[in-house]
């Protein structure tokens, strides 16, 4: 029942620890909104530039993770004659066909997948007894490695898989490959909102106890 600028401001407070359960909230309200609309017109556009549904739908999904990444962009003042509802459809709509240059950018080469699509999901640690480093490095790795485990501990395993698998194979500046993200799915049992979430939840929660314990 909130307005649409209400969920954008809370979803603003997405880095205030205090606020993100809200934040994260507020954007799955958000997406389900404006998701039927942005879904259609990628469908629509990724028709006339030759991509079947499911890239269509990707770029979809790239659009909202964007806006996620950072929903400061939007300023309501700069919607002009346009009401809120209409503004932040037209800010989606453009982010979307952005979307589309950097994927057309991708499969042409201009900007070449880091992925060769072996990649599989992650569910136990790596050994450390088999790498060819210093035993102190060993050591200082297993340290590391003990804290992060005993973070994930307190979640779920579907959030230690998850995190395993992102901590693995997420490159800067790109997605998880669709294959991937797919076997995440079905193997969880989980949506890629869900996958999201828990995503951010291991990342945090790690974050939190390497800070707390990893100086000691």
């Amino acid at each position: 029942d909130e307005s649409t600028i209400d969920l954008i401001d809370y979803i603003k407070y997405k880095e205030q620890a205090d606020y993100r359960e809200l934040a994260e909230s507020a954007f799955i309200a958000f997406t389900f909104r404006f998701r039927k609309e942005i879904i259609d017109k990628c469908r629509k556009v990724g028709k006339k530039w030759g991509y079947d549904t499911e890239i269509s739908d990707m770029i979809a999904e790239r659009t909202f993770e964007k806006f996620w990444k950072n929903p400061f962009r939007f300023e309501k003042n700069k919607c002009g004659n346009l009401n809120i509802e209409n503004g932040i459809r037209f800010y989606l709509f453009s982010i979307a066909r952005n979307c589309f240059f950097d994927y057309d950018n991708e499969v042409s080469g201009e900007g070449i997948s880091p992925y060769d699509g072996k990649e599989s999901i992650i569910v136990e640690f790596p050994s450390l007894e088999n790498l060819e480093i210093s035993e102190e490095r060993v050591n200082d790795l297993k340290k590391i490695h003990d804290l992060i485990e005993n973070a994930l501990a307190r979640l779920s395993p579907k959030h230690k898989i998850v995190y395993l698998t992102y901590k693995a194979y997420e490159k800067e500046g790109y997605k998880l490959p669709r294959p991937l993200l797919k076997k995440l799915r079905e193997e969880l049992e989980l949506t890629q909102n869900s996958i999201r979430v828990y995503k951010n939840e291991a990342f945090q929660t790690v974050d939190h106890y390497l800070k707390l314990y990893g100086s000691k």
